[in-house]
């Protein structure tokens, strides 16, 4: 369960685009501006509600934005395009509108709804400080076994390496900054080392594992990015 949950940390830097089955990758989508969007809270049985959002009349997915974005064919000319958004640890949320999916190059100009490349990674590096919080408060719960604590903080660790070497690659210091800021208030929070406690089952032999191949999964995705 951990990794899903934590993989909205790495979504919004996602590279890959969208496909109507064996037709050519669409270059962008058109919309009436108008989404659902599914908010889901807790772990195992989640509680979910639903609420009205806006989305662009034209979505490009050469915006970082948007790059992850999937679409499913409902019938001949229905398409529905779902978009999973960052929600921290313990929310998931997700965009759901009906789409017509478009096979034609756009112009640069048809990028003014973009929330561009900087936006996308300051969303990443704040879900990245919710999970590097989460490991610190682990590696304390287990401070009397010191090789569990020390797993936990090497996970930790990996994260806050990622995030200097993408904000390096960019010159953005102060995402850096601000990554350090919220996982140390996050990691400062009795409320947030109280919800940790129970939804990681007390940190439990399997939550580190799960973990493990997170922070495997994400330095996929961070050296795709520093390689563009």
């Amino acid at each position: 369960m951990l990794r899903q949950i934590l993989l909205a940390s790495i979504a919004v830097l996602s590279v890959t685009g969208c496909t109507e089955g064996d037709s050519p990758i669409p270059t962008s989508y058109l919309t009436d501006g108008s989404a659902t969007l599914e908010v889901c809270k807790g772990a195992g049985i989640e509680k979910c509600n639903n609420e009205p959002a806006e989305v662009p009349e034209v979505i490009d997915l050469r915006d970082p934005g948007w790059s992850s974005l999937r679409s499913e064919r409902k019938s001949s000319t229905w398409t529905m395009c779902y978009l999973d958004l960052p929600g921290g640890l313990f929310t998931k949320r997700k965009l759901m509108f009906d789409c017509e999916p478009i096979y034609e190059s756009l112009s640069d100009g048809d990028l003014s709804n973009s929330v561009g490349l900087r936006d996308a990674l300051m969303k990443s590096l704040a879900n990245m400080a919710e999970a590097a919080a989460t490991f610190d408060v682990c590696a304390d719960y287990y401070v009397d076994d010191a090789e569990t604590s020390l797993a936990w903080t090497g996970h930790s660790i990996a994260l806050a390496s990622g995030a200097e070497r993408m904000t390096a690659h960019n010159n953005y210091p102060e995402m850096l900054l601000a990554f350090e800021v919220q996982r140390s208030q996050l990691g400062a929070s009795e409320e947030f080392q109280s919800e940790t406690r129970e939804y990681m089952s007390n940190c439990d032999a399997e939550s580190l594992a799960e973990a493990g191949e997170y922070i495997r999964q994400n330095e996929q995705v961070i050296a795709r990015y520093l390689s563009n």
